[in-house]
């Protein structure tokens, strides 16, 4: 039987009960059904798995006793940012859902030009809460045991205008790149970034200095026409099955 992954944001101590918080609560109690003496795995962000029971449960709290912490091997041998350009509706935190499934270690949200969402700070305050949430979630459901940096959302031109800032190769996709995946040498690369564009793509004018950007590479990706949020998805699994830990 699968033992369920809670995500708990505080320091987790062995053999010593900790209360849960009310959103864990919540969901284990009314949507999972846990009962008293059920094994749980916690896990607060160090890498580590920290195994133990369920010692009480009721509507308002539930505590759980820690007996044995192991190291978490779940992640992949390279560091993969996504640099993507926020997208309508549910179809951000399908690509966030999936691109921690898939081993991303940073998500940095951009608007671009043809970018179809335009908010006010406060809402882009509230997004980035809700996304934060979405990675939780599906570190807990993908067994991961440490969790991906999200950045706060940005113009596209002031991510580029602080890009030779980290020093390592970043891949833009374009039906007019003029190379591809399997032709650049990433094999002694640990990091690596990825650009993807909003549904209309990138404009000419951003795709020009994308790959004027040191570092940076426009790649074509096949010969169709991806969505934004299968576009990530697509090039992340390539990426993990050649140089990462899926092949």
């Amino acid at each position: 039987m699968r033992v369920i992954r809670v995500y708990h944001p505080d320091p987790i101590q062995m053999h010593r009960d900790i209360l849960l918080g009310k959103a864990a609560t919540h969901h284990l109690v009314n949507v999972l059904r846990i009962k008293a003496k059920q094994n749980i795995c916690l896990f607060n962000g160090d890498g580590k798995n920290y195994l133990g029971h369920i010692t009480k449960v009721d509507k308002r709290a539930i505590s759980v006793r820690v007996t044995d912490v192991s190291e978490n091997h779940s992640e992949s041998p390279l560091q993969i940012r996504l640099v993507q350009a926020v997208s309508r509706g549910d179809k951000m935190d399908y690509t966030l859902q999936k691109a921690i499934e898939l081993g991303v270690t940073e998500i940095c949200p951009v608007v671009s030009e043809r970018c179809g969402v335009r908010l006010s700070a406060e809402r882009w305050a509230k997004k980035e809460v809700h996304w934060q949430h979405i990675i939780i979630s599906a570190c807990e459901q993908s067994g991961r045991s440490t969790i991906p940096t999200m950045h706060p959302v940005c113009s596209l031109e002031d991510y580029m205008e602080n890009f030779d800032k980290d020093g390592f190769p970043h891949i833009a996709l374009s039906p007019r790149g003029s190379e591809k995946l399997t032709e650049l040498s990433l094999s002694n690369q640990k990091h690596i970034g990825i650009f993807i564009g909003p549904e209309g793509g990138f404009s000419d004018a951003e795709e020009k200095q994308l790959s004027s950007l040191p570092y940076s590479k426009t790649i074509s990706f096949g010969p169709r026409i991806l969505r934004t949020e299968t576009a990530g998805l697509a090039i992340l699994s390539a990426i993990q099955t050649i140089y990462g830990d899926t092949n």
